[in-house]
């Protein structure tokens, strides 16, 4: 293994330049859903599920042994505690609430946009054709399934972590899932509490709201 897979970075894998296209037509599809354009939506809906897409996220939660999966040993790594004493898997809305509005609709970890969970609901049922979702990964639309918000426990719950605002960063589906209950160090992950988001050569659509303004019905 090269020296500097474990050297300190900000994401486990580095996003591609597709996630960010795809999060510019969603944000254009929210946008013709609220104008009540739905000939628009559903087209935007289908060029955003992209197969390279599908590819990034397997890696992330894919098979164990792919290297994106290897870990180091953390000499500080505090004993695991029993299911009775760890944090309910639960977050209260409240501490999701301050949670969100401190990190935003971006993934703290890969700095990839990521949308609010009741927004696949809404356009699931407004667009089940075009908006797949299948029982398996590979029968569900690839932006969605990516982009789909999440909350990683800095300290992880089967290590004592609390659902704290503190404890607790918004993160991307996949980026989660790949973490799992390893520490920051045996990830060789910065702590992304202590840096600003990661940023890319590819623009976040402006003002990204997570599309929750499909919620509400309201304009940008």
């Amino acid at each position: 293994m090269a020296n500097d897979f474990w050297s300190p970075r900000p994401f486990i894998l580095e996003p591609i330049v597709e996630l960010f296209e795809a999060a510019d037509l969603l944000d254009a599809a929210a946008t013709a859903h609220i104008e009540d354009r739905k000939d628009d939506v559903s087209k935007l809906i289908l060029q955003a599920d992209k197969c390279e897409i599908f590819n990034w996220s397997e890696t992330l939660w894919g098979p164990k042994e792919q290297s994106i999966h290897r870990y180091r040993t953390d000499p500080e790594k505090p004993p695991t505690v029993t299911k009775e004493k760890r944090a309910p898997s639960y977050i209260p809305s409240v501490v999701r609430r301050e949670v969100i509005d401190r990190d935003g609709y971006i993934c703290r970890f890969c700095g990839i946009p990521v949308i609010h969970q009741k927004v696949l609901i809404v356009l699931r049922k407004a667009y089940s054709d075009e908006l797949r979702w299948g029982p398996g990964n590979v029968y569900r639309h690839t932006a969605f399934q990516a982009m789909d918000l999440d909350f990683n426990h800095i300290v992880p719950r089967s290590l004592g972590g609390k659902n704290t605002t503190d404890n607790l960063v918004v993160t991307c589906a996949p980026c989660n899932c790949a973490r799992g209950n390893h520490t920051l160090a045996e990830m060789g992950l910065m702590d992304p509490r202590g840096r600003s988001p990661v940023e890319h050569p590819w623009a976040c659509p402006e003002n990204w709201d997570g599309l929750k303004r499909l919620i509400s019905g309201r304009r940008r």
